[in-house]
């Protein structure tokens, strides 16, 4: 997918009534993509350089995802416990919440959550020929 038709994507998603089942089909879609890239073993970062063979590698390089994860998880769990709902003590949720109101706000998360999908420089490198960089 190229990047102007993951805006156009993007632009007709954020559209789209939240729970609904055009919305799961919305986010499904992007998530099976990625999956099925993962899951090929063509998916490399741009600066990854050739696929690596040594599955402990790759593991390795999801060491810090999964660590900043772990600590937005955390801070999201002291937040509820302090106050929940509070205006006090808001949640990460609780300011997405009133952040995605804004249609526009909505298209440019979505943008940055479809960019490793459509980017060209993270899609799997075509067998035979070099990745283009």
């Amino acid at each position: 997918m190229s990047l102007g038709g993951a805006a156009a994507y993007a632009g007709w998603a954020s559209g789209v009534v939240p729970f609904t089942w055009p919305a799961y089909v919305a986010v499904g879609v992007p998530v099976l993509v990625a999956t099925a890239a993962v899951v090929r073993g063509g998916w490399h970062g741009a600066a990854a350089g050739p696929a690596r063979t040594d599955s402990r590698s790759s593991w390795r390089a999801l060491v810090p995802w999964v660590a900043l994860a772990a600590v937005a998880a955390g801070l999201e769990a002291a937040a509820l416990a302090l106050g929940g709902r509070s205006a006090a003590v808001p949640t990460l949720s609780t300011v997405v919440d009133h952040a995605l109101v804004w249609r526009l706000v909505r298209f440019a998360l979505f943008c940055v959550w479809l960019a490793p999908v459509s980017t060209p420089a993270l899609r799997a490198p075509s067998r035979g020929r070099p990745a283009a960089r």
